[in-house]
């Protein structure tokens, strides 16, 4: 596991150590007794298999807290949470994903995140399946990706193509608007 932090220039890749992400928790709506509902039993069962998973929602529906919860209860939970947003994604931080030999893709044994792969041209969408699929990347660490999805949609046109062709597992979030009975008043 990577030791040294990357350089600046890797703009959109960010490594977190389980502190990090155990504040992340805590400082998320999912915090508050009750919030998570039956997400928690779902995070169990997909926590007891090493397949990739796929966490869709639509915009606000705190996937990335969910991929927090996943990774904190998950045995690599002491290794790097290596969250890759491709919103953020340059050329440059996109080269070094996949071609350097420092990238998080070439490690093993960490939790990679990959959000909102919905903004990946098709283009970078097929060089990525690509490289996890060469690199077996999928074997060697958990791979954890989201989506966006539109109101009554509960899977993206993208997260249907990395499902497919990546075998993952599904965690789908309700919108707030649904749990706004188990939100707590503050």
């Amino acid at each position: 596991a990577r030791k040294t932090p990357l350089s600046p220039s890797q703009v959109g890749i960010r490594f977190s150590s389980r502190p990090e992400a155990e504040q992340a928790f805590y400082d998320s709506i999912f915090s508050f007794a009750g919030t998570m509902g039956d997400l928690q039993d779902q995070i169990d069962q997909l926590n007891h298999s090493t397949a990739p998973v796929m966490v869709s929602g639509e915009d606000g529906t705190g996937k990335e807290t969910i991929v927090s919860v996943l990774y904190l209860r998950s045995t690599l939970q002491n290794n790097p949470l290596v969250s890759i947003n491709c919103s953020m994604l340059n050329e440059r931080s996109w080269t070094f994903l996949l071609e350097h030999p420092s990238s998080p893709l070439s490690d093993g044994g960490n939790t990679i995140y990959f959000a909102s792969i919905d903004v990946l041209a098709p283009e970078r969408q097929r060089q990525l399946l690509a490289v996890l699929t060469e690199m077996d990347v999928c074997r060697r660490n958990r791979v954890v990706f989201s989506c966006v999805c539109q109101p009554g949609e509960s899977m993206s046109v993208t997260g249907s193509l990395f499902m497919d062709k990546l075998c993952c597992l599904s965690l789908h979030l309700p919108p707030l608007r649904q749990m706004a009975q188990r939100i707590p008043t503050l």
